[in-house]
């Protein structure tokens, strides 16, 4: 696949250019019970559209001032959560991008940061809820605040996203908040 190149401008695009990679699905299944299709189209949806729009993007965000990319993988990725293996493998492949794209882009001033949710009532959750109920309130009680989150607190502005596209330098790695 070739990429084309961004319109070459005389002034940024853009004060700030922010890239969010927000792209997830999940069939919940035991990687005995996963079909090659369920496997390729998680795969696709999770993984490859997060690595094909960072690259699409790179000519653009090289143009931005203070270009920033944000990927939005899963607590799955860092640890089992019991959301599957393919789906936890696609996310735990976002979150090392992540961390691959913040080395190699950072000579070009880009920024790269990943957020991992928790549970999070999304309309791939409600699914997975009206399938096995009690699977919401096993989440919840692996939860600190005891219930899942909305998709409002993952893009809330601030407090998270004020870290993720500001200049502050911040060194850290990432940990599970807590154990199921």
């Amino acid at each position: 696949m070739t990429y084309p190149a961004a319109p070459s401008r005389s002034r940024p695009l853009l004060e700030t250019l922010t890239q969010v990679n927000n792209a997830g699905t999940n069939v919940r299944k035991s990687i005995l019970d996963a079909t090659a299709e369920e496997f390729a189209t998680i795969t696709r949806v999770n993984q490859e559209s997060t690595w094909h729009l960072c690259k699409l993007a790179h000519a653009l965000l090289v143009r931005s001032p203070r270009p920033t990319v944000v990927n939005v993988a899963s607590a799955a990725g860092v640890q089992s959560t019991g959301s599957g293996s393919v789906y936890a493998m696609t996310k735990a492949a976002v979150v090392q991008l992540t961390k691959s794209l913040a080395c190699e882009w950072a000579k070009y001033g880009i920024r790269v940061n990943c957020v991992a949710p928790w549970v999070t009532l999304t309309p791939l959750l409600a699914e997975a809820i009206r399938d096995d109920p009690s699977s919401l309130e096993k989440a919840s009680s692996w939860t600190p605040m005891g219930r899942p989150g909305n998709p409002e607190e993952v893009r809330a502005r601030p407090p998270s996203s004020t870290l993720l596209f500001s200049d502050l330098q911040v060194t850290s790695r990432s940990a599970p908040a807590s154990s199921p």
